[in-house]
């Protein structure tokens, strides 16, 4: 064995030894240790006065559950408006209906292809290559910018962003 590996093991031996006598010798006071202590009268009656305590609580809760669904019901419910949008942000009709054309016209286009060529970019939408400028002849959508994950589309005020399918 080298030199090395006799002190090793020495001081494994030293470490051992002193976890030995840690353990048996040094703790000696607390003989007792965490032992459970049978449960007087007294500690019966104070328990069951808990279960009581624990057991009216619960009634309590069971009488407020009327009110706990009927909230939860009106949060389900639809609201009047909506608590998010500060005032005078509200959407009106025009924007929502602005909205619907543009969900229905990315329904109707599809975004297939990106092409770039110096400073040239151009989009495959629906089989057809379009550069900025253009538009689809299918919808009457004019192409305002072309990226690789999208096309952005403009008809009138109404603008619409169509993402790259990936096929």
């Amino acid at each position: 064995m080298s030199r090395r590996e006799k002190i090793l093991l020495a001081v494994t031996l030293l470490v051992a030894l002193y976890g030995v006598l840690s353990l048996m010798v040094f703790s000696s006071g607390n003989k007792g240790g965490n032992k459970p202590v049978p449960a007087t009268g007294a500690d019966q009656r104070a328990s069951s006065r808990e279960v009581s305590r624990l057991m009216a609580k619960i009634q309590d809760l069971e009488i407020e559950l009327p009110r706990k669904k009927s909230l939860i019901q009106k949060i389900d419910s639809p609201w009047a408006a909506d608590p998010f949008v500060t005032p005078g942000q509200e959407k009106t009709q025009p924007q929502a209906a602005q909205m619907a054309d543009a969900l229905s016209i990315e329904t109707e286009l599809t975004y297939s292809g990106y092409i770039f060529a110096g400073k040239r970019a151009m989009a495959m939408i629906n089989g057809t290559e379009y550069s900025i400028g253009d538009t689809v002849l299918e919808t009457g959508y004019r192409v305002v910018r072309i990226t690789p994950v999208k096309v952005i589309v403009k008809k009138n005020q109404n603008t619409a962003e169509i993402f790259f399918n990936g096929e």
